[in-house]
């Protein structure tokens, strides 16, 4: 499981989504495992299988190719996060006693 903290929340209105909604931008390249996303003080959790709302690709500022970002609707889940957690450190404790 990957962890990955933005700096920000994008506007729906920026990606021409809904207005009134806040959306999280992952790189496409982190996308081969779960991703948990940290913003101030609330988590989401984006499975491998959570399909985009959008996807947009740019050029690299320094001219390294392109990259693309995909955006999810920012639903943090207090939760279903903490259940994820314990079935990781469940399968983290199962490995270390085989």
């Amino acid at each position: 499981m990957r962890n990955y903290r933005p700096k920000a929340l994008i506007n729906g209105y920026k990606l021409n989504l809904d207005p009134d909604t806040k959306y999280i931008a992952v790189p496409k390249k982190h996308r081969k495992e779960e991703i948990m996303v940290y913003y101030q003080d609330d988590e989401m959790l984006i499975t491998r299988s959570k399909k985009p709302e959008k996807e947009l690709q740019f050029e690299d500022k320094f001219n390294r190719g392109k990259y693309t970002l995909q955006y999810f609707e920012w639903k943090p889940d207090v939760g279903q996060v903490s259940i994820f957690q314990n079935i990781e450190v469940m399968k983290q404790i199962k490995a270390k006693l085989s």
